[in-house]
């Protein structure tokens, strides 16, 4: 939570003038205890790990949401490697520093004015500027799923996973004008299957 709210309070406030990629990393910075990041968990080599600025991408994630559903251009989001129940699936972004990286265009004639707020459970990113579309979401249902693989492991560092299927599945953003349709696109995300995890001692 303080490296969601942290990341929020650098975001807060930043004009995304027209044309201009908007890049996390390049805005935020690396994230380091000097800035106020603490450490938590992330994905790492496969598996969860303590590291300064984790959980972060929730903030991700919430900022692609306000992308997609704005109408800009999506240019690089890479998705988590396994599907986390708290998002949306196939409509969300991970992100770490230097890579990956969260880049989106302004590809509107109008700038982009980001405000974020938050609470002890939530987070919030709007995008201040001039309507162009109305955004649907359409999502397939998930195939190709893999099973839960099962795992042991040991050491003080080992973190446990609670395991989760594997799947494909595609989200299509749909952008509406006076109630037509002018274009459709295809976001396709595959997921990794999540192992169970049991750490010995």
């Amino acid at each position: 939570m303080t490296n969601i709210h942290r990341i929020a309070d650098i975001v807060d406030g930043y004009v995304v003038q027209p044309e201009e990629t908007f890049s996390l990393n390049d805005v935020v910075g690396k994230r380091d205890k000097a800035r106020g990041f603490v450490e938590a968990p992330m994905i790492l080599n496969n598996r969860f790990v303590n590291d300064i600025g984790g959980g972060v991408s929730q903030f991700a994630t919430t900022m692609f949401n306000a992308v997609f559903f704005g109408g800009f251009q999506d240019v690089q989001h890479r998705a988590h490697q396994y599907y986390i129940t708290r998002y949306p699936a196939g409509r969300e972004s991970t992100v770490s520093y230097p890579q990956p990286d969260f880049h989106w265009r302004n590809d509107s004639p109008y700038g982009v004015l980001i405000k974020t707020s938050y609470t002890a459970t939530s987070v919030t990113v709007q995008f201040w500027s001039t309507k162009r579309y109305d955004i649907e979401s359409q999502s397939s249902e998930r195939y190709n799923v893999k099973s839960v693989p099962t795992l042991t492991d040991s050491g003080a560092e080992c973190i446990p996973m609670d395991g989760a299927e594997g799947f494909a599945i595609d989200v299509w953003r749909i952008f509406k004008q006076n109630g037509k349709v002018v274009r459709k696109q295809r976001f396709h995300t595959v997921y990794d299957p999540e192992p169970r995890l049991t750490c010995k001692k």
